[in-house]
């Protein structure tokens, strides 16, 4: 199915690219996926590919598999396509009732896309579990070190 679909070249980028770590980076499940998901917020603007994060929130677990699958790649290839990472502006207007001709009255913000924004989301949660097991083991390794030096001063 995915062969059928024209990419420009972007597949075969997408193998060139990037240094393959193997089997060192973790595997990202459906359920990081799902769980990530469930974190979104609803309504906000879509990014530069316009597609909005509703359809991915609604869509068929499929999908959720095929973005599992996409993300443990780009993890373990150490690369995102550069249509990926793409960036769209808006402005934003500061104060509601302030002068529309005022250039101080707006400020810049960037959209990505939806994808984006759920990679993030996963890579957030992987980072966090990690970080709280690190700080559970290192909590464990002072107490013993602290009790040690109980037990040696005595």
């Amino acid at each position: 199915m995915f062969n059928s679909i024209d990419n420009g070249h972007a597949k075969q980028e997408f193998f060139n690219k990037g240094v393959d770590v193997g089997s060192r980076a973790q595997c990202i499940t459906e359920n990081e996926v799902v769980n990530a998901l469930s974190r979104q917020k609803k309504g906000n603007s879509s990014g530069p590919n316009g597609i909005h994060m509703e359809s991915l929130m609604f869509a068929d677990t499929r999908l959720h598999v095929h973005l599992s699958l996409f993300f443990t790649f780009c993890l373990r290839r150490c690369y995102l396509p550069s249509a990926y990472m793409s960036l769209g502006d808006n402005s934003i207007k500061k104060i509601k009732g302030g002068d529309l001709a005022d250039i101080d009255n707006y400020r810049a913000i960037a959209i990505s896309n939806a994808e984006t924004n759920l990679l993030e989301t996963v890579m957030l949660n992987m980072f966090t579990e990690n970080l709280i097991l690190i700080c559970i083991n290192l909590d464990l390794v002072l107490r013993k070190v602290i009790q040690l030096d109980i037990v040696l001063i005595y």
